[in-house]
């Protein structure tokens, strides 16, 4: 409130400069947030990204299970 009486008595010079103070603060939250926004969102594809990488190798881990035991069974199918 003492900010926006000081605003209302302030010459037009003033003012000027204490509302491109406001905006650059202004500026700098919303900055700020989308930074946050950013950062969550790499850190969920990254989250994602390595599930997705567990599951790749645990189908590979599966593959090479079953030729094992294919070739065991005496049934050799080349899986490239």
């Amino acid at each position: 409130m003492i900010e926006t009486l000081e605003f209302i008595v302030a010459d037009p010079k003033t003012r000027r400069i204490m509302q491109e103070e406001h905006w650059a603060a202004m500026n700098e939250i919303l900055w700020e947030k989308q930074a946050i926004a950013q950062s969550n969102q790499i850190a969920a594809l990254s989250n994602e990204n390595a599930a997705q990488s567990n599951k790749i190798t645990a189908l590979n881990n599966e593959n090479e299970e079953l030729r094992r035991l294919l070739k065991q069974s005496g049934i050799d199918i080349p899986f490239d």
